[in-house]
């Protein structure tokens, strides 16, 4: 019985080029032999390592095959193109072999998919392989004809090429090219089966050109569809493709070009800048989250560097929001809330974030701070599920909401705000109305992902809290970045527009989760639920996040004195979320967590939890005479504060109460008073502050 190497050095012996395949993929790098023969010895090897490989037979230079994969495209191709003596059945239909002709023929690419001809940059399945159906190929040989070789086939001329473009509905060209322009039904793409890919990939291809993609993105776009497809294309059948579609399209475009690589997205540091609040190695990010801060940086007066990672995360969350999620089932929404004094520029994020959706043609995802209701919140989040909620002044807006005089629409914004960053990987069952004629229909969403950025100054947050929202749960779900005294030098903005590659790179995202998730879908609502894709992560990276959850839950233990443990609770949930922004950002189309992404985000959500530590101890209140003892407190360093200078900074404190909280910290151990004798002058009272938070 013949064997698939002996059909191989059979059709070797004929002159032709044959590569091994697996199915249709080639199993060796085949490139070159498209202007080479392969030698003996090198078929033999091939045949030799893979025994069962079926026979590729590289098309171009010696041969052109027409394939047709219906009866009345074989009909067609026997009624209207030369009779050739050689032809071969497929699983599908019919491959017509014909000889090279005097001008190059390369792979065509059909709207209909009628019928398909390999030329110079691809190759075929020959006889005798295996369809992926079971049917073996098989030759249909008119030996009568006494053809031996391809030179003995006749060959296709421009008008029989100009036949098959009219047969397959498209305009003939110069040559047997395709350019965007002939795309007349735009491919949403969806994979395809075997018969139209050539033709997807074209309209594909014609598409990201005219949304101004280079030539990488639109290279990585193509080949990523490519993999979805039930038997993709072979890597060089793809890239003839693209590179037909950009040489017709510039041939018949003269006046444009198109980029080969656009400008990158590895941010540059900016020198000068003052950062607080966070370590500067932690603010040093790759990929898109460094893009954003770059720019949210140069376009700054007063750059902010901690800021401008504050909110670089919460837009990219709503960029990635509803698309991806990790293996533990997190999504890309956070909360993030800024601290700083007036003036610090903690409010230019908030105009960053605009102007990027915006130009990105996304501003439905932008939110407002401005809520009347629970209701009215739902019905934006309804419309747009992946929204971004920036806000300034959020601790005044917290304050109305906890008010213990805010109306029931205010209160239910907190818990509807609440449960919205839990429903994340949900669906969100909205408030059930006691109505009889449906007017005030029960507002459902599936899977929101609503992201927060929130500015306040430190006064207006902390005297908005309580000590039961650090336990209720309000707290912990947000990252807070505060920025003590920070107050950065003036600079003249380095750009005032976002960069062209920044947006357009919002819009590459948004086209690519569009394509996973249909074009046919209405995926900008949330009234219906979405496939998802899940990020991989490192064996290390997981080992990493399995230690740190273990170490999470002795911090707990450890705070719980002080009533701050509630605040570690969800440090796992954002350690993961925001590794998980930061690695779709190097690669959204394989997104994967690296070890180093969750060891800057276990890093970087352990700092932000102490500081709030901190924070809380020394500001949140529940009474007013609570309140004024922290502030006392506050202004006693642990190297010491004459009573003068104390008396200054407390001076809104009334004296009585003053003297009593002064008295109440000294019998509690907190702080000691000193008393310095001078050789000469009056002795100088002095406080120290001797115990304070562990943070360490």
């Amino acid at each position: 019985m013949a064997t698939m190497l002996d059909a191989a050095i059979s059709m070797w012996d004929n002159g032709m080029k044959v590569i091994p395949l697996q199915g249709k993929k080639a199993l060796i790098p085949w490139a070159k032999y498209q202007n080479e023969t392969p030698t003996q010895e090198e078929v033999e090897a091939w045949w030799e390592r893979w025994p069962t490989a079926n026979v590729g037979i590289i098309t171009g230079k010696d041969v052109v095959v027409v394939d047709a994969d219906s009866r009345d495209s074989i009909k067609w191709v026997i009624d209207n193109l030369p009779r050739t003596p050689w032809a071969a059945q497929t699983g599908k239909g019919m491959h017509f072999y014909y000889g090279a002709s005097d001008f190059e023929i390369r792979n065509s690419v059909n709207l209909d998919a009628k019928v398909d001809v390999r030329g110079m940059g691809g190759y075929v399945v020959g006889p005798p392989s295996v369809h992926s159906s079971g049917k073996r190929y098989r030759w249909v040989i008119d030996k009568a004809a006494g053809a031996q070789s391809f030179d003995d086939l006749p060959s296709l001329g421009r008008d029989d090429l100009a036949l098959i473009s009219s047969y397959n509905g498209v305009e003939q060209k110069e040559e047997y090219l395709f350019d965007s322009t002939t795309i007349r039904e735009p491919h949403d793409g969806s994979p395809i089966e075997e018969g139209g890919r050539n033709n997807a990939a074209a309209s594909m291809v014609g598409q990201y050109i005219h949304e101004g993609h280079d030539l990488k993105s639109i290279k990585g776009l193509l080949g990523q569809w490519n993999d979805t497809n039930p038997e993709p294309l072979e890597k060089e059948e793809l890239n003839t493709t693209l590179a037909s579609v950009v040489t017709t399209h510039l041939r018949n475009n003269p006046e444009e070009d198109i980029a080969i690589e656009h400008e990158g997205f590895e941010p540059k540091a900016i020198e000068g800048i003052d950062v607080r609040g966070v370590p500067e190695h932690l603010l040093d990010v790759p990929g898109a989250l460094g893009a954003v801060c770059e720019y949210i940086n140069r376009t700054a007066i007063y750059p902010q560097p901690v800021l401008a990672l504050a909110a670089a995360l919460p837009i990219l969350g709503t960029l990635y929001g509803r698309y991806y999620r990790s293996q533990t089932n997190l999504r890309t929404n956070v909360y993030c809330c800024t601290i700083g004094f007036s003036g610090s520029g903690k409010e230019h994020p908030l105009h960053c974030a605009d102007q990027l959706f915006t130009e990105a043609g996304a501003g439905e995802r932008l939110g407002t701070g401005r809520m009347s209701s629970a209701q009215g919140l739902l019905k934006h989040c309804q419309r747009a599920p992946a929204t971004l909620l920036a806000i300034d002044e959020f601790g005044l807006m917290l304050k109305s909401l906890t008010s213990k005089h805010a109306s029931t629409h205010k209160a239910d914004i907190m818990a509807t705000l609440l449960e919205l960053f839990s429903r994340a990987k949900g669906t969100f069952r909205g408030m059930q109305y006691a109505d009889t004629d449906g007017s005030r229909p029960r507002v459902d969403i599936f899977q929101p992902c609503v992201s927060l950025y929130g500015t306040t100054t430190p006064n207006h947050f902390y005297e908005s809290l309580k000590s039961t929202q650090v336990m209720d749960g309000f707290l912990n779900r947000l990252i807070i970045f505060d920025i003590g005294n920070s107050m950065p030098e003036m600079q003249e903005p380095l750009m005032l527009e976002p960069p062209e590659p920044l947006v357009r790179y919002f819009k590459m995202v948004l086209q690519h989760i569009r394509s996973k998730q249909g074009a046919a879908m209405d995926i900008a609502n949330g009234t219906m639920d979405i496939p998802l894709h899940t990020v991989k992560i490192s064996p290390d990276a997981k080992e990493y996040l399995f230690d740190y959850e273990k170490n999470i839950r002795g911090q707990m233990v450890e705070y719980r004195p002080s009533g701050t443990d509630a605040l570690w609770s969800r440090a796992y949930e954002h350690a993961v979320k925001i590794s998980m922004i930061r690695a779709i950002g190097q690669d959204f189309k394989r997104p994967e967590i690296s070890l180093t992404d969750v060891e800057w985000g276990c890093e970087l959500v352990s700092h932000q939890i102490k500081i709030c530590v901190c924070d809380v101890v020394e500001h949140v209140a529940d009474s007013e005479h609570e309140r004024a003892l922290k502030s006392v407190l506050r202004h006693i360093p642990y190297d010491g504060v004459k009573l003068a200078k104390l008396t200054m900074a407390t001076r809104a404190i009334p004296r009585d109460q003053r003297q009593k909280i002064i008295k109440d910290l000294i019998d509690s151990g907190q702080i000691s008073q000193k008393r310095h004798k001078p050789k000469r002058g009056r002795p100088t009272t002095y406080y120290v502050r001797t115990r304070g938070p562990d943070v360490n």
